[in-house]
């Protein structure tokens, strides 16, 4: 037995104890704020009276109270990052709750688009300060997030116990205090799924790791660029490297890899990239998730158009990758790959039609202006090959 093996189900061990820690801490706050609502409820004759003799109303108000406090709690953790960073000297660029992202362009208009990435309900990116002799100011940008839901939710504990406070208002305030702690464990103990990473694992991380802070400036540097119009081909090819083999054991380092590919694909280096992803599949424990599917994801659209190997690109369409696809359809690339599959790989003319109807509507409302025109040239480049095969 090699020794990835081992070591892979050893830190899959070590984050599923997390997860039944945090789901173990979260059930214990709810516990804990239901008794403080049942003591407060007893001193209260309207909450006991809406409770006791208005049930389908109590329902209602609870029903509406979950979904606003948690979409709330939402809005005030990426608002947690955003005001920390700005104090930290990082700049504006996009801030997203759900798939509603609200973006800065390079002449410092806002719009509005839509985007959603898979394990978040939302996210606010900014840009980094300056990388000055090895280091920068990131750690409040990171905790920004927990910082504040644990401040609002301490805020509307306390306010719960407010004397003859209506009842409606101490459902809801119960229910926001609730989700920001939940939210300040889920986020605030480090941990790293399948997926994704979340706010204290990447604040752990970049601690006297160079290297990772490094590879978090890049990304984030490199997502303002290419948000203000830049193509990502057209920024500095240092950035881009692709991580060596022992690099990407590393989280944060790994998330390069992607970045290197896609940088391959915009200055027109297909078979580098190929190479690239080939070589990246095969490295175990190598990157989160969804960066080794968005990978695979490229990797079709390669094989298709660039080597016309269809037998390849049906090896690469799983199961797993299928599920994974479908969550993220309204994702530029892989409205991108599913036109390449409908019109090279199905030879479905109708499909096709539909794939590329759906990808410029994708295209129209997605933030980054340089991906979108790196994109369009990948689909023009599939409907090319498209159209030799028919003639």
């Amino acid at each position: 037995m090699s020794q990835a093996k081992p070591a892979r189900e050893k830190k899959n061990t070590k984050t599923t104890l997390i997860h039944i820690l945090m789901v173990a801490l979260s059930t214990l706050s709810a516990f804990g704020i239901g008794a403080a609502f049942g003591n407060i409820a007893k001193r209260n004759a309207d909450l006991m009276h809406l409770l006791n003799e208005q049930v389908l109303l109590f329902v209602i108000v609870t029903i509406i109270s979950v979904v606003v406090a948690f979409l709330l709690q939402t809005l005030i953790h990426e608002l947690g990052h955003l005001i920390f960073g700005l104090l930290s000297g990082w700049k504006f660029v996009s801030f997203r709750v759900g798939s509603m992202i609200l973006s800065k362009d390079a002449d410092g208009k806002f719009s509005v688009g839509r985007f959603y990435l898979v394990g978040t309900s939302g996210q606010c990116l900014m840009e980094p300060p300056n990388y000055e002799q090895g280091d920068y100011s990131q750690a409040f940008y990171n905790l920004g997030g927990i910082i504040l839901n644990l401040l609002t939710a301490t805020l509307f504990l306390g306010l719960i116990f407010t004397p003859n406070l209506h009842p409606y208002a101490v459902i809801f305030f119960m229910f926001l205090a609730l989700f920001g702690i939940v939210d300040t464990i889920t986020n605030g103990i480090p941990v790293k799924s399948k997926m994704i990473a979340n706010d204290g694992y990447n604040a752990l991380s970049l601690t006297n790791d160079p290297e990772a802070k490094r590879a978090f400036w890049i990304q984030l540097k490199g997502n303002a660029y290419i948000s203000h119009g830049s193509r990502i081909g057209n920024l500095p090819a240092r950035w881009f490297k692709l991580p060596s083999d022992e690099e990407l054991q590393n989280y944060m380092v790994a998330s390069l890899a992607p970045l290197a590919v896609a940088y391959q694909l915009d200055r027109k280096n297909y078979d580098e990239a190929i190479a690239m992803i080939d070589h990246l599949l095969e490295v175990p424990n190598a990157m989160a998730g969804v960066h080794r599917n968005m990978l695979i994801n490229d990797r079709i659209y390669l094989a298709l158009v660039i080597e016309e190997n269809r037998v390849k690109a049906k090896s690469l369409m799983t199961h797993e990758l299928d599920k994974f696809r479908k969550s993220m359809k309204k994702f530029i690339s892989v409205a991108r790959t599913q036109y390449a599959i409908e019109l090279l790989l199905r030879h479905d003319l109708d499909e096709a039609e539909e794939a590329l109807e759906y990808f410029k509507h994708v295209a129209s409302r997605h933030p980054n202006q340089g991906e979108i025109e790196g994109e369009i040239e990948l689909v023009k480049l599939a409907k090319a090959k498209g159209d030799v095969e028919s003639d």
